[in-house]
């Protein structure tokens, strides 16, 4: 009963990773619009909250969740380019999110066909081992290689890739 609000929570959390370099970089040069943004989605977030849980029950937190932290991830990115000309690299995250796809596609075909705790854990199989192979077969782009290569360098470990 709970696996839905839990997969908001899960989307909730996702959105709010996803600005959360935005979030870093107004926090040291800008700590005065860091302070603005977060008492503007603060707002906003108990504003969706009174809103959305009498209408949507338990349902309506991660969905005034989802609101708010979308709204701070548009301010960031709004902040971002006009502060600092920095644009989001939408081109770099076309090859994670088609593994992804792939892999929670695979994921929920496990999972509809096997029940109980162990279509779960089989799922979660399948889901890491999609997504790897996923990233096996389309690759890294350069600007992942140079990290990967500096991780090399920093952990001093033979990668098979």
């Amino acid at each position: 009963m709970a696996a839905p609000w839990l997969a908001l929570l899960v989307i909730a959390h996702g959105v709010s990773n996803m600005a959360g370099l935005g979030e870093s970089i107004l926090l040291v040069k800008r700590p005065d619009l860091n302070l603005w943004n977060s008492s503007v989605g603060a707002i906003a977030q108990l504003a969706a909250t009174l809103w959305l849980v009498p209408k949507f029950g338990a349902a309506g937190a991660p969905l005034a969740m989802i609101a708010a932290q979308t709204l701070l991830g548009t301010l960031r990115v709004v902040e971002l380019r006009r502060l600092f000309a920095l644009s989001w690299p939408c081109g770099s995250l076309v090859r994670p999110a088609v593994t992804a796809a792939v892999a929670v596609g695979a994921a929920f075909g496990v999972r509809a066909v096997v029940s109980g705790p162990s279509g779960g854990l089989s799922a979660a199989v399948v889901l890491i081992t999609v997504d790897l192979a996923g990233w096996w077969v389309l690759g890294f782009d350069d600007g992942d290689r140079a990290t990967v290569s500096e991780l090399k360098k920093r952990a001093r470990i033979r990668w098979p890739f």
